[in-house]
């Protein structure tokens, strides 16, 4: 942990249990690990630098004259990855003051001197928002995942997710190294967040009305099982899968903040549903939390 200083900076690392990090350093704007893991069976291992760009352009002209003294000496996969406080081109700021490339060149060239390469992104564009309304609000990508050949040569179907932070004014960048999933089917069990719904307790109740002959042990096997059936039910045609509902939720954001980005001069209306469907994602996540 690298504590904040006020009310900007800071940094967590966190990682679970079955992962082995040695940090090689850190400071209060980076910190730069060896990860150790297991992937589907196989042991690997990358350099892992977590970057926090200051706001003041001097002071980040000095870290980016850092940064390539972390570069690997040898083919070592490394991954660079935080939010550099850094827009690169026009396309990656929208409002406020006009792109000033002469300010981006120290942060391009050490992207360069590191031999870096940009891995990109799915969804939005920008990573960060000052959450003003009307002309006042500024978008612009701040955040970003960069890597050394190495890293793309081995982890070839790497992907960066913008994911949506609904207290945040920055997205969540989400990395997937390794595509390849377990479809083995879920097994059921029950979610405390159907408690919330009385109708739940009515498909439990009518389990157990039902009429089983047998011995007491018979008959309470039965009846879970048909609660069990009632819930499946129940919980695809009148609950609603939490997982869907978050999904709808997010899609329907990034509609209304596409509407917002695509208009010279969006109205109040747009910016009103975008924070009526912040509140109802927000709700969701209260659900998720009780799962």
């Amino acid at each position: 942990m690298v504590p904040s200083m006020g009310l900007s900076g800071g940094m967590w690392l966190l990682w679970e249990s079955f992962v082995k990090v040695e940090v090689l350093g850190a400071n209060s704007w980076f910190s730069h690990c060896n990860v150790d893991l297991s992937m589907n069976g196989k042991e690997e291992s990358f350099v892992l630098s977590c970057v926090y760009g200051n706001p003041k352009l001097a002071i980040r002209k000095m870290q980016w004259a850092v940064l390539p003294l972390l570069k690997p000496q040898n083919d070592e996969k490394w991954i660079v990855m935080g939010d550099f406080n850094e827009v690169t081109t026009q396309t990656e700021k929208r409002g406020g003051r006009p792109f000033n490339f002469v300010q981006a060149i120290p942060f391009l060239d050490m992207i360069a001197a590191c031999e870096l390469i940009d891995l990109g992104f799915i969804g939005n564009i920008f990573t960060w928002t000052n959450k003003q309304v009307g002309r006042r609000r500024i978008w612009e990508r701040l955040d970003r995942t960069l890597v050394n050949a190495s890293w793309i040569l081995h982890f070839v179907n790497t992907k960066v997710y913008h994911h949506m932070s609904m207290t945040s004014d920055h997205k969540l960048l989400v990395i997937k190294i390794c595509n390849e999933s377990n479809h083995l089917p879920r097994p059921f069990r029950f979610e405390a967040m159907w408690l919330q719904d009385r109708s739940c307790t009515e498909q439990v109740q009518l389990a157990f009305e039902v009429d089983t002959v047998g011995s007491p042990s018979f008959t309470l096997c039965n009846k879970l099982k048909q609660c069990q059936k009632n819930l499946k039910w129940w919980n695809k045609n009148i609950f609603g899968l939490l997982d869907t509902k978050m999904q709808d939720a997010h899609h329907r954001l990034e509609q209304i903040q596409y509407e917002i980005l695509s208009q010279t001069d969006p109205g109040d209306d747009l910016f009103a549903a975008e924070h009526t469907q912040i509140q109802r994602y927000n709700d969701l996540l209260v659900q998720q939390a009780t799962h």
